[in-house]
């Protein structure tokens, strides 16, 4: 990739997390990034083809770190637990030098994707991910899941998420709420080990209460 398409991925991706794909234009990236709209469009075509370049950047690293770990594993597929996937995951997602900054603006997006619903998004994941995806799904789920809690574990899965993209995205806001009330603040890789039994239980209520 040229050092032209870098600086435009790399505007285009923090001016998606900090302000949303729709509100975002296209000048507003080329002014950032200092190349003109010919350039935007010679190397990524559309507005639409560079938010997928932005999650294909970041999806590319992120299922290849988590295939890299449950290999690591030695075991078999079939056998890889719930909190090894979960750490897998966490590992894959801050990437090769464990950059939590990355991470958060990841999780910026996600919400953007979600909140603005970005269908081509969607069918660009499916198109180039959905095996990766699937092979993750398996290992948090943990079993083999029969057709009546497939849905349940659905939604278990979006509580998941949720509770990812909300404590990493407003992650200072929360911070300083936390050392508003408690005098005392956290890190963020203190937050994603506490994170881990909180996504176990998510995924592994204890009732149908729970």
């Amino acid at each position: 990739m040229s050092t032209t398409s870098l600086r435009i991925l790399d505007q285009a991706e923090r001016l998606f997390a900090e302000q949303g794909f729709n509100e975002t234009s296209l000048r507003a990236i080329t002014s950032a990034a200092e190349v003109n709209i010919a350039s935007v469009n010679y190397h990524f075509g559309s507005k639409k083809n560079l938010i997928q370049a932005v999650f294909n950047r970041y999806l590319e690293d992120f299922y290849s770190g988590y295939n890299e770990q449950i290999s690591a594993l030695a075991v078999d597929s079939q056998a890889v637990t719930q909190r090894q996937a979960i750490e897998a995951a966490i590992i894959a997602m801050l990437g090769r030098d464990l950059n939590v900054a990355r991470a958060r603006r990841f999780m910026m997006l996600l919400r953007h994707a979600y909140a603005q619903q970005q269908g081509h998004l969607r069918r660009f994941i499916q198109d180039h991910y959905n095996d990766d995806y699937r092979r993750m799904i398996q290992h948090l789920a943990g079993k083999k899941l029969q057709d009546g809690a497939k849905l349940k574990f659905y939604w278990r899965l979006q509580f998941l998420m949720g509770a990812a993209m909300f404590s990493l995205a407003e992650f200072d806001t929360l911070d300083a709420i936390a050392d508003a009330q408690y005098h005392e603040r956290i890190s963020t890789h203190e937050l994603l080990d506490l994170f881990i039994p909180t996504a176990l239980a998510i995924l592994n209520p204890q009732s149908e209460e729970c």
